[in-house]
């Protein structure tokens, strides 16, 4: 699954800057993580561009840790609106 986000990546990715920014944060722990349907925050991602419609990414480079806290924060929402209905 990662050598197919890298590939569509680097493809899809016209800049330099974006692959500077994607090596250095790999290797500096970062790996891709898959976010869901959302608009782009500014941090690499892979840009989706429909014809019609707003852009938006699936796959957005995080830290692990980060990557958890964010997890585990929709776990806990998602378990509280359930408890609500």
């Amino acid at each position: 699954m990662g050598i197919l986000v890298l590939v569509i990546a680097l493809f899809s990715a016209n800049t330099a800057e974006f692959r500077t920014i994607t090596n250095k944060q790999l290797k500096e722990g970062y790996s891709w993580n898959y976010v869901g349907k959302q608009a782009p925050s500014g941090s690499p991602a892979i840009t989706i561009k429909p014809q019609s419609g707003d852009e938006y990414i699936l796959f957005r480079l995080e830290k692990w840790f980060h990557h958890c806290i964010q997890y585990t924060h929709k776990v806990v929402v998602d378990s509280v609106m359930q408890l609500r209905i």
